[in-house]
């Protein structure tokens, strides 16, 4: 009988030829949406901190995306522009100091073992850029707590140098509004808010973090705003609690705390990846508030400067039972709903 050609002769099969039209690369609207709301943050890096920014951020994308690729590729599937995301996010959590070949690290550590290890895009338990940063914060805590520079002055500001300041360990110490806070040393809260402060490159700007959290919520609708509003919610409510109770430094006020840090950028970019975050309405109001407490806790009772990385992290691993509780409890609504309706028949 003559083979067909589904019926290939035994002992001669071949390897499947590549399919015409492969995909390396696949793009996600939703994804590269955040994506573009971090551009006014990346360009004020630059603005603030000089070109390194954007040097840091090209060496981490191009690494980041070797990475994934190394996993996909060889399965003939794509890269995603999650990574792209990952690589951007996990940039701007960075110290505009840091050694690149350290940066390189923790975006191996958390494509590597944050995301691909659980099976890639779409099925990572903890946020894999906050993996990669809480990585290299416990393995390097001098650079990445100790090693700020004040942000560039003048129209051109960092446009018009590699990096603001120096890179000699003994002249980068300025202090951070965060780590004035701690110390009770007053800061000008305006500045922290408009970005004119040390801290990490991302996170200075409280004003263009709220612009980026609107355009992804309301604009592109690819983050749910209730996380944020929660996260805000319960940040607010136990700061101001802990605060009048004498709790926290007479300095760290509600106002003050809230622009200091990274609390707000991880509030908007950093809670609400779709992933790592609770799904349901009710799962994701409590998983909001208990980031928003933990970080509370964790600055004023830790010996972490900043607590907000821990605190999503801690909200990552409870996640799916906040998902699974709220799920159950509408299964058993539903099922109290038609068990009245049919005794009534």
């Amino acid at each position: 009988m003559s083979n067909t050609p589904s019926q290939a002769p035994i002992g001669t099969a071949k390897r499947p030829s590549k399919p015409k039209g492969r995909r390396y690369f696949q793009y996600m609207r939703p994804q590269m949406h955040v994506v573009y709301a971090t551009l006014p943050l990346m360009a004020a890096g630059v603005y603030l901190f000089g070109w390194r920014v954007i040097g840091l951020w090209v060496f981490v994308t191009v690494l980041g995306l070797i990475a994934e690729g190394a996993f996909t590729l060889p399965k003939r599937k794509p890269i995603t522009s999650a990574c792209l995301v990952t690589s951007t996010l996990y940039t701007l959590t960075l110290p505009p100091t840091i050694p690149f070949w350290m940066a390189g690290v923790g975006i191996l550590f958390g494509l590597i073992l944050g995301k691909m290890a659980f099976g890639g895009t779409g099925m990572n338990v903890f946020n894999p850029a906050l993996s990669g940063r809480a990585f290299i914060y416990v393995c390097f805590p001098v650079e990445m707590t100790n090693r700020w520079v004040d942000p560039a002055v003048g129209p051109m500001a960092g446009f018009q140098e590699w990096i603001s300041g120096t890179l000699q360990p003994d002249a980068v110490s300025t202090a951070t509004p965060l780590a004035m806070i701690k110390d009770n040393v007053p800061f000008d809260w305006l500045k922290a808010f408009m970005g004119y402060t040390a801290g990490s490159i991302g996170e200075t700007s409280a004003i263009l973090i709220l612009l980026g959290g609107l355009w992804i919520v309301f604009g592109s609708k690819s983050a749910s705003w209730r996380i944020i509003v929660a996260t805000l919610a319960g940040f607010l409510v136990s700061n101001v609690l802990f605060f009048f109770a004498d709790l926290l430094p007479p300095s760290a006020s509600p106002l003050d705390w809230i622009v200091a840090g990274g609390f707000l950028f991880g509030a908007v970019f950093m809670a609400t990846d779709p992933v790592s975050a609770a799904n349901t309405k009710g799962g994701q109001w409590i998983y909001g508030v208990l980031i928003g407490v933990l970080t509370v806790v964790f600055r004023g009772f830790s010996n972490f400067p900043e607590g907000t990385m821990f605190a999503i992290l801690m909200g990552n691993i409870f996640a799916p039972t906040f998902d699974y509780l709220i799920k159950e409890r509408q299964k058993k609504k539903k099922a109290l709903a038609a068990g009245s309706k049919g005794g009534g028949v």
